[in-house]
């Protein structure tokens, strides 16, 4: 649903991408919104801050986000905020798009080397 073409004829509020992941390019919460680039190409998509929860309205330029993304009145329009990936080293090794729970349990741990480890407590 690449094509812009098509996309204006969706009808607004129609969710395009369920559970996708994208880097914040900016945010200002005092503006109250910001933009991400959607990481299968997609146009970037206008970011709320009414979407976001308390935990989440500290978002820096970097940061990797897993979102649903719909049809704007002007651009795609993030709906939802699934997941936070504050991770530096890229995308987050414990969350699997489409269950509920987020990062599904996984734990930063650090190692004998002192880097950080995305590892699944034992159950």
């Amino acid at each position: 649903m690449n094509d812009p073409i098509e996309q204006s004829r969706t009808p607004i509020g129609t969710v395009t991408h369920a559970d996708v992941e994208a880097m914040v390019r900016f945010f200002d919460p005092q503006k109250g919104f910001g933009f991400v680039q959607v990481s299968d190409g997609s146009p970037d998509a206008f970011l709320p801050a009414s979407v976001l929860d308390l935990r989440q309205d500290d978002l820096q330029a970097g940061d990797v986000i897993f979102c649903s993304i719909a049809v704007g009145a002007k651009a795609p329009e993030v709906v939802a905020v699934h997941y936070v990936d504050r991770n530096p080293y890229g995308k987050a090794a414990g969350y699997t798009p489409g269950l509920p729970g987020g990062s599904g349990g996984a734990q930063v741990r650090r190692t004998e080397d002192s880097q950080r480890r995305w590892v699944r407590p034992a159950r």
